[in-house]
């Protein structure tokens, strides 16, 4: 097995206690093992889209809804969901400050001191994830979603807009973090979501193009797909790398740019051919960098290395991370050692 180019991807989410600490802890264990860091996404951007919930919930045209009759749940992001008032215009709803602008901002000041005092690598980018509003609009009841997802589109783009106005496009990556697409491209009948737009793939695909291309030329754009990772399991279970790879080659061939890297998930039980075998058709002119989400915490070194034999059958060069980010994984598991994991894979 070589590991002569392997370098590490971290999706998201690093929950310690400060952002200073994040970049510290990343630089003294990884350092230039990556290329991009994400600033931890701390406070209540742990649980992801739920930092979103205040947002939408502040707006005139929203409300919160009944609590549904089975609970809060995954399908609805652990939150009693919002739905739009019986009187508001759908035409007039508009969304101010998301906050992912302030966030960004700010840690990339972090970022670039730490620099500055040789505390950290001058090449790392700042990692931006930014959710694809498809997700953000769980937080919605069904009926809601299809007149909210387009205003909080264009409040998402002003403040990536805002973003690449703010820091150097050399000094930054933005990757588009796509859950529930990715349950409907595997499973159209899944349990979690069903798309409110017609022709579900294309409309994907569309969604998809449509926040790559808002991305600067000058700044790293990726994607990360993923099947869900609360307390560390799938919402469904990839059946292979199918879905992820026929998403990356649809969207690569409408964008106008290229995808400078996507990461993929490989769950814990996965080092069969059958699932590495669809890498064998990605577009790598297309899509640029594959991080594989093959790094475990429960099964270490061993586990991962078994699992990168079996994907360089099919694609020989390729950079290693976790399935997702790191906050919504069970409390017990140690953050540090899980980002020396990736250190020791790379040995």
């Amino acid at each position: 097995m070589s590991t002569a180019t392997r370098d590490a991807y971290l999706v998201g989410t690093i929950p310690l206690d400060h952002i200073y600490q994040v970049f510290n802890t990343v630089s003294e264990l990884l350092g230039e093992n990556i290329r991009r860091v994400p600033d931890g996404e701390l406070g209540d951007r742990k649980m992801w889209v739920s930092s979103q919930y205040p947002v939408l919930g502040a707006s005139p045209a929203l409300e919160v809804g009944e609590f549904p009759s089975g609970g809060v749940a995954r399908s609805t992001s652990y939150e009693v969901p919002l739905r739009l008032r019986a009187n508001a215009d759908p035409s007039k709803i508009a969304f101010g400050d998301l906050n992912f602008a302030r966030w960004a901002i700010t840690s990339y000041g972090v970022l670039r001191a730490l620099k500055d005092a040789g505390k950290v690598p001058r090449s790392w980018r700042l990692q931006v994830g930014l959710p694809a509003p498809q997700d953000v609009m769980s937080l919605l009841i069904p009926e809601s979603r299809a007149p909210v997802e387009t205003p909080y589109e264009c409040a998402l783009l002003a403040e990536l807009a805002r973003i690449q106005a703010a820091i150097p496009h050399g000094e930054l990556a933005i990757t588009w973090d796509a859950v529930r697409v990715v349950l409907i491209w595997e499973d159209p009948e899944n349990a979690y979501v069903r798309p409110w737009w017609r022709d579900a793939k294309p409309g994907i695909v569309e969604r998809l193009v449509r926040l790559g291309n808002a991305v600067a030329p000058g700044v790293e754009m990726g994607y990360h797909l993923c099947y869900g990772s609360q307390d560390h399991s799938h919402a469904i279970n990839p059946r292979d790398l199918g879905a992820c790879v026929e998403i990356a080659n649809a969207v690569a061939q409408g964008l106008n740019r290229r995808i400078d890297y996507v990461h993929m998930p490989v769950p814990r039980d996965r080092s069969d051919d059958a699932y590495f075998a669809p890498l064998g058709k990605l577009d790598r002119d297309k899509s640029g960098r594959v991080y594989l989400g093959l790094v475990h915490y429960t099964d270490g070194v061993e586990g991962a290395r078994r699992r990168i034999a079996a994907a360089e059958r099919f694609l020989p060069d390729f950079g290693i991370a976790t399935e997702c980010g790191f906050g919504r994984r069970p409390g017990h598991q140690d953050v540090r050692r899980l980002i020396q994991l990736h250190a020791q894979i790379l040995q």
